[in-house]
């Protein structure tokens, strides 16, 4: 056992096909990209749901808007929005972080359900071609990607939500 162990200590790792190290389990960090949404939407489910001040905080708007309690919206800027009604910041006039929350945020059970079952067969077999490092950055610039997208193309009040986009990075990968 000593001579092996010597041995093996001279021995380069093994690498995946695209210059990653391999992953001991490559499923651990789908379980963690898993548990990071899950737990995400219950915070979500817990405040309230899709009118809940946390979902408006996280979901991706690309301009801010001034809603009443009724939901519908008043004004279109923050100075227009008097103190008893809810200002939903977007991303142009400064959360920033929007692009990337939005791809943990889910506010219907089966948006989750869909999301996380692809992610759970798409991400173990990913990881383990390229390692744990790549697979993680394949995913955050796929939901980076996904998100500008959406800012760019989507309308300019609506919110959206969802890892749909980093999947489908995961899927082209």
């Amino acid at each position: 056992p000593s001579c092996v162990a010597e041995g093996a200590k001279t021995t380069r790792q093994a690498r995946t096909a695209y210059g990653g190290r391999r992953s001991a389990d490559p499923r651990q960090t789908t379980i963690g990209l898993i548990a990071v949404n899950v737990a995400v939407w219950l915070l979500i489910m817990a405040s309230g749901g899709y009118t809940s001040r946390v979902t408006q905080l996280l979901a991706l708007r690309p301009k801010g808007l001034c809603v009443n309690p009724n939901g519908e919206v008043v004004g279109l800027s923050e100075g227009a929005c008097p103190a008893p009604l809810d200002w939903h910041e977007g991303v142009s006039s400064g959360a920033y972080w929007q692009l990337v929350t939005t791809a943990f945020t889910h506010v219907e059970v089966w948006h989750l359900a869909v999301n996380m079952f692809s992610l759970w067969m798409l991400g173990p077999l990913v990881e383990a071609v390229l390692g744990r490092a790549r697979f993680l950055a394949l995913y955050a610039v796929s939901a980076l990607t996904a998100s500008l997208a959406v800012y760019w193309l989507s309308g300019e009040y609506g919110s959206t939500v969802g890892a749909s986009g980093a999947i489908f990075g995961l899927l082209g990968a």
